[in-house]
């Protein structure tokens, strides 16, 4: 087995327990997923298994290290050889080519003397061909970032692999690479998703509750129809049970009207028994009285009692409906106007890791040719004589090769550089666009993201979807359009509207508050607290998680957090501005936005590579971007 969990429980510190028990084993080589509602601790138990947390009680065992790509990358101020954590071989690599004696260098290259050439293959298969090695990750987005960390599979070659909604902000082409990839991998792989064409791709699907994990043999499909048969099934017996219930009490009330009767019938006639006799007779009648009553109700809270048992195994089915009227704004009205807008990333190196050059080759060369005539004199035992001559032939085999690719990159980089001439040459005309004409000559690291100003203009009663591969700028794109980002070149004129803007990390839920306090945050109608809290509890936040932070939730569940705030306002946005809105959420919270943004009827602008999700909420316009192609 690559990965057994045994009796593994998991709380947060003065929390109740996340789950409990959960027992589970992963043979080699078996592409698994977890699934189950936000909240139930999906993340948490890959990070156990990861390393990342420890168990409250149990044990984890893997076969190897696990590679493991979390949900969230909120990793900054690093290379992407620091991010890859090849940045120590990189190092002792071109420490090597330059001529250093440090034997320590080659303990941690450890003979890996195609890392440099193999990380290059892996971006470049993932989409990632203009990154390079010290990239800072800063000034890549989400989906570089994702595919950045796939391409780690590729260069690490892990034998258990790790992944956390992989295809969260992910475009069409990535999805299919990682689909063929999880495909013909030989790893274990065990995928935390939402997405159904993935989840169809792995062999068994295990469902995590607070009560521990449930296997299923078989993918999403196989797991939902199963699902079906044990929800029907559970159906039949509630109904059982209501039947039984209603019996129950039907025969109870029965009971006691025929005692009450005869009680009634005794009162008439105790003038004809015997005074001795009456004592005794009505202690008898109270007493068979007493006995079929508690028969009775011992039968109802049995029977209420296997109710609520199975009750609590249905699917909760979540209240919260965003029902928003219709905007005050008049279809066809000019809310955006965007002339020649484009932007500009600064694209500067973050570490000065030093690029190798054909002199310093050649150097390097001679200093490893003079080392090796001085090993050969006998200056070290013979069998380390041997070890470090077998290195250092590699090394020079490598060095030669090396210089080639050199040689290739200095042609590329002679390429980009007239591209920027011809760029800074050319097309600009305004004022406004002349300085920028300035400042680009000035500062070469910086790029204008699209090849082409845009000129856009939204008008009232659309429904865009803006598409684009991953880095063409659409994140960028939103964020000038609300104003958080200036445009570097052209102007933006906004009309008067209100807009909510949801970006992917859910910053409108404020993680320093309480889910109670951020709801009274929004409760601009002064609706009282027990309405709150009903609003709350609808949307599947009971009573123990009024007074949590909200930082502890998960995507998901700040998404449908969020959502309930905006249906406690009541206030109607113009706009509905959303950034891959469908990353994190589990398939209720999934159905639940789908649904209020279908039924929405302002105007809707989003980003999202959920295919499906894009299509039920009925869009009626497409604009995609196409970045620049030195930036991709």
């Amino acid at each position: 087995m690559s990965i057994i969990l045994s009796g593994v429980s998991f709380h947060y510190a003065n929390q109740q327990p996340l789950f409990e028990s959960v027992n589970l084993s992963v043979a080699t080589g078996r592409k698994v997923s977890v699934i189950g509602n936000n909240g139930t601790g999906k993340s948490t138990l890959l990070k156990l298994i990861a390393g990342e947390l420890t168990p409250s009680s149990g044990s984890i065992r893997c076969a190897s290290t696990p590679y493991y790509i979390p949900q969230q990358i909120g990793i900054t101020g690093i290379s992407v050889s620091q991010a890859l954590n090849v940045s120590d071989k990189i190092e002792a690599l071109h420490a090597i080519y330059e001529g250093s004696e440090k034997y320590e260098y080659y303990d941690i290259l450890a003979d890996d003397w195609d890392i440099e050439s193999r990380c290059r293959t892996a971006l470049d298969d993932w989409g990632l061909p203009k990154v390079e090695l010290n990239t800072p990750i800063d000034s890549l987005s989400g989906g570089e970032k994702t595919k950045l960390f796939l391409a780690g599979m590729s260069i690490h070659r892990p034998s258990v692999i790790l992944l956390d909604e992989p295809t969260n902000h992910l475009d069409y082409k990535s999805r299919r690479k990682l689909y063929e990839f999880i495909s013909h991998s030989g790893a274990t792989v065990m995928v935390v998703s939402h997405e159904v064409t993935l989840l169809n791709l792995l062999e068994d699907t295990y469902e995590l509750s607070p009560k521990g994990v449930k296997r299923y043999g078989g993918n999403y499909d196989f797991y939902k129809t199963q699902k079906e048969i044990e929800e029907q099934a559970l159906n039949q017996q509630i109904n059982a049970e209501e039947t039984a219930l209603r019996l129950a009490r039907k025969k109870a009330k029965e009971v006691n009207e025929r005692q009450e009767k005869r009680s009634r019938q005794g009162e008439k006639n105790k003038d004809q028994v015997p005074r001795i006799m009456k004592k005794t007779l009505k202690d008898s009648r109270e007493n068979t009285e007493a006995k079929l009553k508690d028969k009775h109700t011992a039968i109802i809270e049995q029977n209420r009692q296997r109710l609520a048992d199975l009750r609590q195994k249905q699917n909760v089915a979540c209240e919260l409906k965003l029902d928003f009227e219709n905007t005050l704004l008049h279809n066809g009205k000019v809310l955006i106007s965007a002339h020649r807008i484009n932007f500009r990333y600064d694209t500067g190196v973050l570490l000065q890791e030093k690029p190798l050059d054909i002199r310093s080759q050649n150097e390097e060369y001679s200093h490893l040719k003079e080392d090796n005539d001085n090993t050969a004199a006998g200056n070290i035992t013979s069998q380390s004589e041997g070890q470090i001559q077998s290195k250092e032939d590699k090394g020079k085999e490598h060095l030669q090769e090396k210089t080639l690719d050199i040689e290739n990159r200095n042609e590329e980089h002679s390429h980009l550089k007239e591209d920027n001439d011809n760029t800074a040459g050319g097309n600009i005309t305004s004022q406004s666009e002349e300085r920028i004409q300035s400042k680009e000559d000035s500062a070469t690291t910086k790029a204008l993201l699209w090849k082409n100003p845009l000129d856009i203009e939204i008008r009232s009663g659309e429904r865009i979807h803006l598409k684009g591969d991953n880095g063409s700028g659409k994140t960028t794109l939103l964020k000038l359009f609300i104003g958080e980002l200036p445009p570097s070149t052209g102007e933006i004129i906004k009309a008067d509207f209100s807009f909510v803007y949801l970006d992917q990390e859910y910053s409108k839920v404020e993680t320093s508050r309480t889910l109670l306090e951020l709801a009274q945050t929004y409760n601009h109608r002064s609706l009282p607290d027990h309405e709150l809290k009903l609003r709350l509890h609808r949307a599947l936040f009971p009573k123990e998680m009024w007074d949590k932070p909200c930082h502890v939730l998960s995507g998901g569940e700040r998404m449908r957090l969020y959502l309930c705030c905006l249906m406690i306002s009541n206030q109607i946005p113009d706009v509905f501005i959303l950034d891959e809105p469908t990353n994190n959420l589990d398939l209720l919270s999934l159905q639940i936005l789908t649904s209020t943004i279908k039924n929405y009827r302002g105007t809707v602008l989003i980003v999202s590579h959920d295919q499906r999700f894009v299509e039920e909420i009925g869009i009626t316009r497409v604009m995609e971007l196409y970045a620049h192609a030195d930036n991709q």
